[in-house]
């Protein structure tokens, strides 16, 4: 009897202390993984400042062909009656358009995501002179895999703000924009993440080249870029 109840003593004391620690552990659930910080390549910066330098690109040529400039390059025609023809083309003169556009593009990417650029475009374009345009407004970009690479999904941090001018001559299209503010990453599996702000500028001419230039700052950990390439 003395055996016996040795025996069930210290399996009721074995049992209480299996129970208390069940209890401790679901009191206290692992932490949450921390991010993990890792060096932050160049090239991966120069991919998201050229993609971002193409976009601004494409929201300034949406802008341009919804003014009418290519009407005023040289002149515009309108149809009329000439001698000898049913219809002859009889060249008109305009003299300049004022040009007040809202801007809407959307870039959608095939692998998830996409960027939204909503502004606007004004000034006034004149046939045979310098004209002058400006355009601001800003990307959002929301679970965006075509930024940086497709196992990298993306987002504003809040979002990228673009603001300059498109300026203009007889055979050149001339931009310069600030683009300000950021974005942010994390890479699909590994816990990646990345936070930029940018500090930039987008300068393209239609005959010679395009090129941005500035510094974008990322975190973490916190890496300074210089930044100055063709696009």
């Amino acid at each position: 009897m003395r055996r016996h109840g040795w025996l069930a003593a210290s399996f009721v004391v074995a049992l209480a202390a299996m129970v208390s620690a069940g209890a401790c552990a679901a009191a206290s659930p692992s932490a949450p993984a921390k991010s993990e910080s890792f060096p932050i390549p160049q090239s991966m910066i120069e991919t998201a400042v050229k993609n971002l330098a193409r976009s601004v690109t494409d929201a300034a040529n949406r802008g341009m062909s919804s003014t009418g400039y290519s009407a005023l390059r040289p002149m515009a025609f309108r149809s009329g009656f000439g001698p000898g023809r049913r219809f002859s083309i009889i060249p008109v003169q305009i003299s300049s358009i004022v040009v007040n556009e809202p801007l809407d593009l959307r870039i959608n990417c095939s692998a998830g995501g996409y960027r939204h650029f909503v502004g606007s475009i004004s000034g006034h374009i004149n046939a045979t002179g310098l004209s002058q345009l400006i355009m601001n407004g800003t990307w959002t970009i929301y679970d965006n895999r075509c930024f940086l690479y497709n196992d990298w999904v993306v987002n504003g941090d809040p979002y990228i703000s673009d603001s300059g001018y498109i300026s203009l001559s007889s055979n050149r299209v001339y931009l310069d924009f600030d683009e300000t503010l950021g974005w942010k990453g994390k890479q699909d599996g590994t816990g990646k993440t990345i936070s930029c702000q940018h500090k930039i500028e987008v300068l393209y001419d239609n005959i010679t080249y395009g090129r941005v230039q500035g510094s974008v700052t990322c975190a973490p950990p916190t890496t300074v870029f210089s930044i100055s390439f063709p696009f």
